[in-house]
């Protein structure tokens, strides 16, 4: 909302309402913004918010799920037939712990089924899994129609175990240059080391 040239519209939704309050109370000196907050469950908001959507607008959805809430299905309805770039969240460190015996709602949160069989056959030839796991939900993404697809912000713990990438999808080139001149810096504005 700072930015010098800003959105004309923001539409923030946490399935928690305190959290939804606090956003709220923060965005407050934002008056001039057109701003609607929901506290529903992300895969019920989207057949209201895309029909809240001009067709021809130009989007960015920042998915930021605690584990993999969203399912793929709920992308696939959001951004069908738009412009509508991504940031998704992909908790690749929580995956890998519950990927062999994962629950529903991890299931769903894949485009397909593949990913399973893949993760295993890593597992058997020590291949990085996390990277398994990663291009089988790009593979999704590029089956959405999204050309540039960027996964090199990755988060560590200490120990420098990958906890979460953050990906970005667009379906245009010109996105992919812009993410790259952003993710160049840190959110302090700081340069980033090349990864």
């Amino acid at each position: 909302m700072k930015c010098k040239v800003p959105f004309t519209h923001y539409f923030s939704n946490d399935l928690e309402p305190s959290l939804i309050e606090s956003l709220q109370a923060r965005a407050k000196s934002f008056s001039s913004a057109t701003i609607s907050y929901l506290a529903r469950d992300c895969n019920e908001v989207i057949d209201a918010l895309v029909q809240t959507l001009p067709r021809d607008s130009l989007d960015f959805c920042f998915i930021d799920p605690t584990n993999w809430q969203i399912s793929f299905n709920s992308i696939r309805r959001l951004t069908d037939k738009r412009q509508m770039d991504l940031a998704v969240t992909f908790h690749v460190g929580g995956i890998k712990r519950t990927a062999s015996t994962p629950p529903q709602d991890l299931l769903d949160f894949f485009p397909d089924s593949n990913w399973q069989q893949e993760y295993e056959e890593a597992k058997k030839v020590h291949r990085p899994t996390g990277r398994v796991l990663l291009q089988a939900y790009e593979r999704g993404l590029r089956g959405l129609g999204y050309r540039a697809i960027k996964d090199y912000v990755l988060e560590t713990n200490t120990r420098n175990v990958p906890l979460y990438h953050l990906i970005f999808a667009s379906k245009h080139d010109k996105g992919a240059e812009f993410w790259d001149k952003i993710a160049g810096r840190s959110e302090a504005g700081q340069l980033r080391m090349p990864m």
